[in-house]
């Protein structure tokens, strides 16, 4: 069993997709195309994300 409910072109197109924002890279090895992450471009939405939930918090009680 495939460890995606997803087919293959699927899975490819959204690579892509995310290779095109920055969130990952793609090398090349033989046969395999090793995918990997790049958190960089999420520092500035994860720490708006932790400033929005701190505010939230102290308002709420």
């Amino acid at each position: 069993m495939a460890p995606f409910q997803l087919s293959q072109p699927t899975i490819s197109k959204h690579l892509k997709v995310l290779e095109h924002a920055g969130l990952v890279s793609r090398g090349r090895d033989a046969q395999f195309r090793p995918v990997r992450r790049n958190a960089a471009p999420l520092t500035g939405a994860t720490t708006a994300a932790s400033g929005r939930r701190a505010s939230t918090s102290s308002t709420s009680t």
